[in-house]
């Protein structure tokens, strides 16, 4: 039986396959990115608004 490795051994190993297979497989990749955006567009919008100083009540401007 294998010891268990390390978190950051773990994390660095997952990351580097991750990299790799996003490396190989770039139309899945923006598939992916494409879906999420339209499924929750939010995940766009809310930093652009964020700063351009919107709030979730309105407008940041003067508070």
């Amino acid at each position: 039986m294998k010891a268990p490795k390390a978190a950051g051994e773990f994390i660095k190993d997952n990351a580097e396959k991750g990299a790799n297979w996003a490396n190989n497989n770039p139309a899945a990749v923006c598939a992916s990115g494409g879906v999420a955006v339209v499924a929750a567009p939010v995940i766009l919008t809310a930093p652009l608004l964020a700063a351009a100083g919107f709030t979730m009540s309105g407008v940041a401007a003067g508070e």
